[in-house]
């Protein structure tokens, strides 16, 4: 038996079991241990690359979270999720290539979540869209400011927008209106079903990429 303590309170933790491969990704002055158990190839050295890139992006952005070593475990579902010095990605970011820059984001949003919901949690479901929509609108500045690749971060702004018209438009009298994001998980319901995962993640990140160009300061044409 193995018996495990964490330095800190944590609300969840995980672990997982199976046949890997496993690679290591060296620490430095600005990345900590990470350890990779992987099944697939395909897409190793892309997810590598984001996992360095992103921590150190987040890292001077955000500043260092408490955490000595990073475990990133591939699993067999086709979603992500992340916990304190461990995160779990789909297969799909390791066996499928690369689309529209949505792995590269998937990735980073999963990284992000080292700090936004688990170094910064949400203390009620009121404030649980801090923990997605911060993940989600950072893994957005990783695509411009990292891969330096604007066309894909507006591209992506885009679709959010389009996803959060539509859901609007599609509302009816058998469907209740999307709710603000302070309801949390409370915008799903029987007749609004998966309206968490667009109000809280996609107007989330819209609406800190408001907060941003809000604090952008213009001075003599020039952005600062």
């Amino acid at each position: 038996f193995y018996h495990y303590k964490t330095k800190y309170p944590i609300r969840n933790c995980s672990f997982i079991v199976g046949s890997f491969y496993i690679t290591e990704i060296e620490e430095d002055e600005d990345l900590i241990p990470i350890t990779v158990f992987y099944q697939n190839t395909r897409q190793l050295d892309p997810v590598k690359a984001d996992l360095q890139n992103s921590y150190r992006f987040y890292t001077k952005l955000f500043g260092e979270v408490p955490i000595d070593r990073l475990g990133v475990s591939e699993i067999p579902g086709g979603h992500g999720e992340a916990f304190p010095g461990l995160t779990h990605l789909s297969r799909l970011a390791f066996g499928w290539g690369e689309e529209e820059g949505k792995m590269a984001s998937f990735v980073s949003h999963e990284m992000a979540h080292q700090w936004w919901g688990i170094a910064v949690d949400f203390k009620t479901y009121r404030d649980q869209w801090i923990s997605e929509a911060f993940a989600q609108y950072s893994s957005f500045m990783y695509t411009q400011t990292i891969l330096q690749d604007n066309e894909k971060f507006f591209r992506i702004l885009d679709d959010t927008r389009k996803t959060l018209v539509e859901l609007n438009e599609g509302s009816s009298n058998v469907r209740n209106k999307p709710g603000p994001i302070s309801l949390g998980r409370r915008t799903n319901s029987t007749s609004s079903f998966d309206d968490y995962n667009v109000i809280i993640y996609e107007k989330g990140a819209c609406v800190l990429h408001m907060l941003r160009n809000m604090f952008i300061q213009v001075e003599n044409n020039k952005f600062n």
